[in-house]
């Protein structure tokens, strides 16, 4: 943890490897710290983190059983990670990415394909034209251990 943490220059990484390390050492082990963890949060920008920072903030620690493809968009706009306002405008875009603009729409597609080979989000059954995803059990202890630890 220390290794991946030195070699971080971006504060949100610097902040989820610091949260990292304060679980792995906490005597409660309230956010049990996989040593897979290591390896996932190596593998993570400072996107996939802002992201599930809000995500996080939005379920308030608590997992939904499916979070709408335009939620999660929505999501992305939340953590300040758009380039330009989304395209409200369309009620019924052909795809649901339309919402984004050509940049944020590359950008948001990477991050989600990132997540998902992660196993933080899976695709979940499709609900006429929605498209869900799930935060996983791996996700959730994921987004935790890569919390501040609470007194």
């Amino acid at each position: 943890i220390l290794e991946g943490a030195s070699l971080q220059e971006d504060s949100d990484l610097q902040n989820m490897w610091a949260n990292l390390l304060a679980n792995a050492a906490d005597p409660r082990k309230r956010n049990r710290v996989e040593p897979s963890f290591m390896a996932m949060l190596r593998l993570f920008s400072s996107r996939e983190v802002r992201f599930l920072e809000e995500l996080f903030k939005q379920l308030k620690g608590v997992p939904t059983i499916t979070l709408p493809l335009k939620d999660l968009i929505h999501t992305f706009e939340r953590a300040g990670m758009t380039h330009s306002p989304l395209n409200t405008g369309q009620h019924h875009p052909r795809d649901i990415f339309d919402l984004l603009g050509g940049e944020d729409r590359a950008e948001c597609m990477l991050m989600m394909e990132i997540l998902e080979l992660n196993r933080i989000l899976v695709r979940d059954v499709e609900d006429g034209n929605t498209l869900n995803y799930r935060l996983t059990t791996l996700g959730v202890a994921f987004v935790r251990a890569c919390q501040k630890p609470t007194a």
